[in-house]
């Protein structure tokens, strides 16, 4: 699990995608693109260079939750038989669309509280965790809710 947002500024990730996008024109074998067609270069480098802002597909998220256990080094006592903490695990997927990366990079306006999580690349999934107590568990979608639409403001 990482702090979305916090990983490295996006100036700095772009500006490496241009030195990328430089480097594979200027390495490219001259005869190769005095001989290929110009739109069919200039359509795969775009392609392949071009970033998409991640945006996510709330009406499709999915919420589960799950009950902590202690761990294996702790015993059951007569307060608790049951060896649960009272604790609910609670895990929102969110399907998105772009590029996965840009999650990773520190928008240009601060957001002072990063959301922790991780994002499934393959999938395409943003995946967060939460750890409360039963009692808040029916509060959180609520309260999750508002926080994705206001992140959703630094698209």
């Amino acid at each position: 699990m990482f702090s979305f947002f916090s990983e490295e500024p996006v100036e700095g990730y772009l500006e490496r995608w241009k030195i990328n996008l430089k480097r594979e024109i200027e390495s490219t074998d001259i005869n190769y693109v005095l001989n290929v067609s110009e739109a069919d270069y200039i359509g795969y480098l775009v392609s392949k260079y071009s970033l998409t802002a991640p945006v996510l597909h709330e009406k499709d998220a999915r919420m589960h939750q799950e009950e902590i256990r202690l761990n294996g080094h702790e015993k059951p006592t007569a307060e608790n038989p049951t060896m649960l903490t009272g604790k609910l695990k609670i895990t929102i997927l969110i399907p998105f669309e772009g590029n996965p990366h840009l999650f990773h990079c520190t928008p240009s306006e601060k957001i002072s509280d990063f959301p922790k999580g991780e994002v499934q690349h393959q999938n395409r999934i943003l995946q967060l965790s939460y750890e409360i107590s039963s009692l808040d568990a029916r509060a959180l979608p609520y309260k999750e809710n508002s926080r994705i639409q206001s992140e959703g403001e630094f698209r």
